[in-house]
């Protein structure tokens, strides 16, 4: 746990690039396309007269090793949906990053098939219902966490068609019954980055009850004041008593004690608060968003189904 503070503050000193070649035909000017199968293929031959933009899958691999921590979160991957391995942090063990990539592409189509047909259902009800109010958002899948005994898996789409993969560390001998979190765009974040409010103490709150009910009980009845100690007016004692009464502390004046606590604590010590799929959350999350502004920079996008490799 001692490697957090080096390794949570996002993309670690590195950026990767994409790079453009000038992709050229061997069709001579004038010459009639080509055909294949008898089709003609015009978008194919307007394709490749076009600048192409690859991946950098050797600095991406850098950028992914470099964020690593041997705890927390020893390994990091990016894959398409249909589970083809595109880069990777090293040293690792690329047979086994297959298995997992299979695995995971199978789960994400899975939930985003849910997902896409409980939204063709809900449109189905609005359009029974005639009524243009019932029409729901559409809705994306963004996030799959699946928690195992011996690690997490954290899966986070950067784009549409390319997908990085977080695996994390759990504490020693843990026992976790094995959980599926989808969440889609718009979702209440799991887990949760809210520290909860604390529970109130009743038995305390009852002591405190009864000692004041008895010590208002067993108290003297004052005597009559003397002419001497007969108080001021109460406008007036109200400004000195005022005037004299210093300052609220300032934790009365900053909202509920869950706000509070919150702001009592550092980012680090919320962070260790919230637990270690928090962390490890966080992490992906500042990843994602550093990887798909380079991308975006670079103008790349992976495509759904590409004739030429990606890099």
């Amino acid at each position: 746990m001692e490697l957090y503070f080096n390794t949570i503050d996002g993309a670690q000193a590195t950026s990767f690039s994409v790079t453009r070649r000038e992709a050229t035909t061997d069709e001579p000017q004038g010459q009639k396309r080509k055909k294949a199968n008898g089709r003609d293929l015009p978008s194919r031959i307007e394709a490749l007269s076009k600048p192409v933009v690859m991946l950098n899958a050797m600095k991406l691999g850098e950028l992914l090793s470099r964020n690593v921590d041997p705890k927390l979160f020893p390994r990091m991957f990016i894959i398409s949906p249909n589970g083809d391995l595109l880069a990777y942090s090293t040293p690792a063990d690329v047979k086994e990053l297959r298995d997992q990539a299979a695995l995971i592409s199978m789960a994400w189509k899975d939930h985003a098939a849910m997902l896409e047909a409980a939204q063709y259902k809900a449109a189905a009800a609005a359009a029974a219902e005639d009524d243009a109010t019932l029409d729901p958002p559409s809705r994306t899948l963004e996030t799959l966490i699946i928690e195992f005994d011996n690690n997490n898996l954290i899966v986070r789409a950067v784009q549409p068609n390319l997908l990085l993969i977080l695996v994390g560390g759990v504490p020693p001998h843990r026992k976790k019954d094995f959980k599926m979190t989808p969440e889609a765009h718009g979702d209440a974040r799991y887990p949760s980055a809210e520290l909860p409010s604390p529970t109130p103490d009743v038995d305390a709150d009852a002591k405190t009850a009864d000692t004041a009910t008895t010590t208002t009980a067993t108290a003297k009845p004052p005597s009559s004041p003397s002419p001497q100690e007969v108080s001021p007016p109460k406008s007036h004692q109200a400004s000195a008593t005022d005037s004299a009464r210093p300052p609220p502390p300032q934790h009365q004046l900053a909202g509920s004690p869950a706000s509070q606590r919150g702001s009592d604590l550092s980012v680090h010590e919320r962070d260790f608060t919230l637990g270690l799929l928090h962390i490890q959350r966080k992490k992906i999350d500042r990843m994602a968003a550093y990887i798909r502004a380079e991308l975006a920079d670079g103008g790349f996008v992976m495509p759904d189904d590409s004739l030429d490799p990606a890099f």
